[in-house]
């Protein structure tokens, strides 16, 4: 009988940490930086000048580069969570279950902090490039391929 309560405990524990890193997936997957420089329909909508191209293409690198750790760093932590939840063989499992998945679900949360940051600076770092002109147009595409980005801008007029 105790054999039959901790495989079930096991088997439950396995389809909810393979949803839990299905959700995560799906998060991180639907949320990665693009690099809207590169497109020549942001280039002329904006009429970027050569230097601005050049002036917003390390930025938006570092906005990908950091969006991508944030995802591997991520997985790792929802790959470490899963093999804790295997070891997890005690009777204290279900107590034992729910501090590693709020830990889990903490870590996350951080990372996606992190890059919602880094996507913040860059937006921010691309206000300086841009003339007023620039900015507005630039906000308008934020508006519609990104969405919620234009939230994170501030109203002021733009850096010369």
């Amino acid at each position: 009988m105790k054999t039959t309560k901790i495989t079930i405990l096991l088997m439950l524990m396995f389809v909810l940490a393979l949803t839990a890193g299905m959700v995560a997936g799906r998060a991180m997957a639907g949320r990665r930086v693009q690099r809207p420089f590169q497109g020549s329909v942001l280039s002329e909508e904006l009429q970027l000048s050569p230097e601005q191209i050049e002036q917003m293409r390390p930025i938006w690198e570092a906005a990908r580069d950091k969006a991508r750790a944030c995802g591997k760093v991520a997985e790792q932590i929802q790959r470490e969570h899963e093999q804790q939840l295997t070891e997890m063989l005690t009777e204290d499992q279900k107590a034992r279950y729910q501090k590693l998945s709020w830990q889990n679900h903490q870590k996350i949360a951080a990372q996606d902090e992190e890059r919602k940051v880094a996507f913040r600076q860059a937006i921010l770092s691309t206000k300086k490039i841009l003339r007023p002109e620039q900015w507005r147009a630039y906000e308008r595409i934020l508006k519609n391929q990104v969405g919620a980005a234009a939230a994170m801008t501030e109203p002021a007029s733009p850096a010369q």
